[in-house]
């Protein structure tokens, strides 16, 4: 706390919590635990609140790449050094090739009624493009910022953990970063439409 004032009231707060069996020590609540509960209560940080479709997509990025990774720490442990460390694991097309086959692997062992170990693991390297990451970390950086909300920690471990640019040197790399859009110019009718729509004082420009 604080103040003396500020520690008086969560001193309060916290034998309030204890008497009616409510009360968690922070030290012995997983990310993991917290994530799962802070996804289903979530309400956004903007006005225009909180889409159903973003909580499933959250849930989803949280479920198949972060809590794995992250899931089991205590909330209060987590550093960005192991924000960093997800990262990496997310930018190794190694490691992504690999989940998506463990994961279409266990797909089918369920299919078939068989051990997943039993059938064979061939993985190729995915890439995961730097939209999709900073889409990946956008649950993990609201839900910590809400246990900063809620006292469990006092900085946000994921605010200021850097994301290199990899994708212009990913189309290098594949031979794919060539411009295949073709320019040409406005038709008379385009052109004819395009400055009826433009404001007066632009037109000469």
């Amino acid at each position: 706390a604080r103040t003396l004032d500020d520690a008086r009231n969560l001193k309060r707060e916290r034998e309030l919590a204890v008497k009616a069996g409510s009360y968690q020590a922070p030290q012995r609540l997983s990310f993991g635990q917290y994530a799962l509960e802070w996804i289903e209560e979530y309400q956004g940080q903007g006005r225009r609140g909180f889409k159903e479709a973003t909580r499933d997509d959250y849930r989803r990025d949280l479920n198949r790449y972060i809590l794995p990774v992250l899931g089991h720490l205590p909330v209060t442990a987590i550093k960005p050094s192991h924000v960093r460390k997800l990262v990496k694991w997310l930018e190794s097309e190694e490691e992504q090739g690999k989940l998506r086959e463990e994961e279409r692997r266990a797909a089918r062992a369920e299919r078939e009624s068989a051990e997943p170990i039993s059938l064979p693991l061939g993985a190729k390297p995915f890439y995961l493009a730097d939209a999709t990451i900073k889409r990946i970390l956008a649950p993990l950086k609201a839900c910590l910022a809400t246990a900063r909300g809620d006292s469990l920690i006092d900085h946000n471990p994921a605010d200021h953990v850097a994301l290199s640019p990899r994708d212009e040197q990913h189309r290098i790399d594949t031979g794919t970063d060539t411009d295949e859009l073709v320019v040409k110019a406005l038709t008379t009718d385009e052109l004819a439409l395009f400055l009826e729509r433009c404001p007066e004082q632009w037109r000469l420009f």
